[in-house]
């Protein structure tokens, strides 16, 4: 099985727009007062990895051996027997017999359930049936979970790891933002 990713697509669209509208300040203000400027681009550049962080970074890779859950500052590498459930709630959670379980940030929304319309309803099992809402990201990691219990002998480890290079980019921002307040 090849490597899959699932990432929120709305959520980095905001982020790029976000990104685009900073970049767009950052050009207006370098052109018109060099010094403010100069104070603005760590705070700036701190908030864009904030937002970055919670709406851009995100994202689910599944293969054959594990799944990789990136959440804001955390990493979470799952073998596939480790796996005791996956399900959603707002975002998807992977159940995991040693840990608990681990809720996904990356998990694309639902759909929004829309009532049968009224000529609909005389065929429907009744006249509270609401139309399913298709959890593809939920079904692609059930599937893929499926296929590695009967392929074989999955991995039975589980390790959270910090995100390093967030951490680190993140770190360096604060001191920046924070020398270019006191300067």
């Amino acid at each position: 099985m090849d490597e899959h990713t699932i990432r929120p697509t709305p959520s980095l669209v905001v982020w790029c727009i976000g990104a685009l509208l900073a970049a767009a300040a950052l050009v207006d203000l370098a052109l018109g007062d060099l010094p403010a400027f100069g104070r603005a681009v760590a705070p700036v550049l701190l908030l864009l990895w904030a937002l970055g962080l919670v709406l851009a970074r995100p994202v689910i890779r599944y293969d054959a051996a594990r799944l990789v859950v990136r959440n804001p500052l955390v990493v979470h590498e799952i073998g596939w027997g480790a796996i005791d459930a996956v399900g959603r709630r707002m975002q998807l959670e992977v159940t995991v017999h040693a840990d608990g379980r681990v809720v996904a940030w990356a998990s694309p929304t639902l759909r929004r359930r829309r009532p049968v319309p009224l000529r609909r309803q005389a065929v429907s099992r009744g006249p509270s049936e609401v139309a399913p809402a298709g959890d593809w990201a939920r079904d692609q990691l059930t599937v893929a979970w499926e296929q590695a219990r009967v392929g074989g002998s999955p991995q039975h480890d589980v390790r959270r790891r910090p995100d390093l290079p967030a951490l680190v980019l993140g770190a360096l921002l604060v001191v920046a933002t924070v020398i270019g307040l006191l300067v």
